[in-house]
């Protein structure tokens, strides 16, 4: 009998382990100085900002010198701010943020 009883605590602290950890992977929100984020990434504060990785971009059409750390193209969405200024007639660059839509 105490090994069915063994056996059955085992069990249950294996099921309430996986319980636990499909609890805590299911709240994957972050807050940054709030204990209730409203989105996958949520920071206030009413003193300071973000700031974005600074790159000085050649092209509104070239990614570089943005890379994806995990090899391949950097993807849509990627938001960075541009210190360079170019004036070769097109797809011009100036200081500012930029978004990358997959083309430009």
């Amino acid at each position: 009998m105490d090994a069915i009883q063994s056996s059955y605590r085992i069990n249950l602290i294996i099921f309430t382990l996986f319980a636990l950890m499909i609890y805590v992977g299911s709240q994957a929100q972050i807050g940054i100085n709030t204990t209730n984020p409203k989105g996958i990434l949520d920071i206030q504060s009413s003193t300071a900002g973000v700031v974005l990785p600074r790159l000085s971009l050649t092209s509104t059409q070239v990614a570089e010198p943005a890379v994806n750390p995990q090899g391949g193209n950097i993807p849509a969405g990627s938001v960075v701010y541009n210190t360079a200024f170019t004036a070769n007639g097109s797809n011009d660059v100036s200081p500012g943020m930029y978004v990358w839509t997959g083309s430009e």
